[in-house]
């Protein structure tokens, strides 16, 4: 038997067409009435942030804290909710993004404080040492200040360089070279591995300790490393210490110390530094030397 057909008056469909536009259009303008309402409340002055206020950084990278800060809140999200509101800043994006442009911060948080103001308290990395560009006998000199190289930056005590270093820093640090190519922005480069930087900033200052003038250290990629006794007495030049990373550094030390020993050092003091031309304790116990002639 044959299914009747449904039929609906032209009329009818009509005007369930029109009764449909006519609530979507309401919808639609409640919605963005609520926007609007909505965009408005976010905006009061009680309810947006009223300054910033950055505190622990020095006066030329507080200056660019604050001006990244207050250029992440301005505008708004979407067209709508502002960026300043107390409640939507985006705080965790402002964290990540001032650690990232600004490498010579360690850590920065993020709080309202009295009167709506965004509190911003950094933390600023502290130079433990310099990385200069080309190396030890042939660095790359001010034109104004011979002598003290210029091309050099701030490393913290985990080995990472974060910051172009005053020419007059040049003699205040330890100096280390290599490990960054030639050419690269060396800003954000990881000098080494933390802990292998932390080991080998305890054998520089032990050989420093012990009383040899330590200048400047160069590193490879081969794990080869040579550490340079220089000062104002050495004027035939740096004198070289080889070694090596397959050695521990504790061994090193050791020969290094036996080498000295023997040769007086204590007594003598710098001259037996000045007369060396190199000491290779890259073979362990088998320790190879030259003398200036």
């Amino acid at each position: 038997m044959a299914r009747p057909l449904s039929l609906k008056s032209p009329r009818l469909v009509q005007k369930k067409r029109r009764k449909f536009a006519w609530i979507f259009s309401l919808s639609a303008l409640a919605a963005v009435a609520f926007l609007y309402a909505l965009s408005q409340l976010a905006s009061l002055n009680v309810l947006t942030i009223q300054g910033v206020a950055v505190t622990g950084a020095a006066s030329v990278e507080q200056e660019g804290v604050s001006a990244y800060v207050q250029d992440a809140i301005a505008g708004k999200y979407l067209w709508l909710l502002p960026k300043a509101n107390i409640m939507l800043y985006p705080k965790d994006a402002l964290t990540a993004g001032l650690l990232g442009t600004f490498p010579g911060l360690e850590s920065a948080e993020l709080g309202l404080g009295d009167g709506r103001i965004l509190t911003v308290t950094v933390v600023e990395r502290k130079p433990t040492a310099l990385w200069c560009a080309g190396d030890y006998s042939r660095p790359v000199f001010s034109e104004s200040d011979e002598g003290i190289p210029a091309d050099c930056y701030f490393m913290d005590d985990a080995g990472l360089i974060y910051s172009k270093a005053p020419i007059y820093s040049g003699s205040a640090f330890m100096r280390y070279y290599g490990l960054v190519d030639d050419g690269t922005d060396p800003l954000k480069h990881q000098y080494m591995d933390a802990d292998a930087f932390a080991t080998l900033g305890l054998f520089v200052r032990g050989t420093r300790d012990y009383g040899l003038p330590v200048a400047g250290l160069s590193a490879s990629t081969t794990g080869a490393y040579e550490l340079y006794l220089d000062g104002p007495a050495f004027a035939d030049g740096e004198a070289r210490i080889l070694f090596d990373a397959k050695q521990p550094l504790d061994d090193t030390f050791g020969n290094l110390t036996a080498f000295f020993d023997k040769q007086d050092f204590k007594r003598k003091g710098e001259t037996v530094a000045r007369q060396l031309d190199y000491l290779d304790l890259s073979f362990g116990s088998k320790i190879y030397y030259k003398w200036r002639e």
